[in-house]
């Protein structure tokens, strides 16, 4: 029972250790990232896996980290492991979308992003969902697909939250498409909401 209890603690000890390299490794990526150093951010999140290997949120983070550094090919490898078991959540068919966007394939990228709108998210649904409609447009327009960025704005327009940034910064992207009525319409919404609002007041 002695050995027992000493081998538990050790255990429970040594565990207790790998988590806390995990969250620092974790950490230093998250910072590495933010700060545009994808390269140190990649060994980091390597560093941080080896000690939680199973961590879906640190194999996320090495995705991201391998496509901004280009190596989208292995990041589209660990996103592809991730969706087979959970094709429904959100956050990973977001990844996939991106590295998609990246490679410039059009199709298979909004494939993703709208299985990312209607996918499963952990906090905040409404919000993830909106902010990933908003990168899609950003994306098509970018791509030159003008009338795909049309109608995925009009969709979102009618049914946006009670939001005054969210719906002044639709606004602004109906604007670029043309959709004058549907822009107005919004902003003035959101002057309802913060009358002082100024890009909604330029808008």
């Amino acid at each position: 029972a002695f050995l027992f209890g000493i081998t538990s603690f050790a255990v429970r000890s040594f565990r207790a250790v790998q988590k806390h390299l995990a969250e620092e490794w974790y950490s230093r990526g998250e910072q590495d990232l933010k700060a545009g150093r994808a390269d140190l951010a990649l060994t980091d999140f390597r560093n941080a896996l080896s000690y939680s290997p199973n961590s879906i949120l640190y194999r996320l983070r090495l995705s991201q980290a391998l496509a901004e550094t280009g190596r989208t090919h292995e990041a589209r490898t660990y996103l592809l492991n991730l969706w087979e078991g959970e094709p429904g959540n959100g956050t990973v068919n977001l990844g996939l979308a991106r590295v998609a966007a990246r490679e410039h394939e059009v199709s298979e990228a909004v494939r993703y992003y709208h299985a990312a709108v209607y996918g499963e998210w952990s906090d905040n649904p409404v919000t993830r969902r909106v902010e990933v409609r908003l990168e899609l447009v950003r994306f098509l327009l970018a791509s030159d697909q003008k009338v795909a960025a049309r109608a995925e704005l009009i969709a979102l327009a009618a049914d946006l939250p009670p939001d005054a940034k969210l719906q002044t910064r639709a606004g602004t992207l109906l604007l670029q498409v043309g959709a004058y009525d549907d822009a107005l319409k919004l902003f003035r919404q959101a002057l309802v909401m913060d009358s002082r609002l100024t890009p909604a007041l330029a808008g």
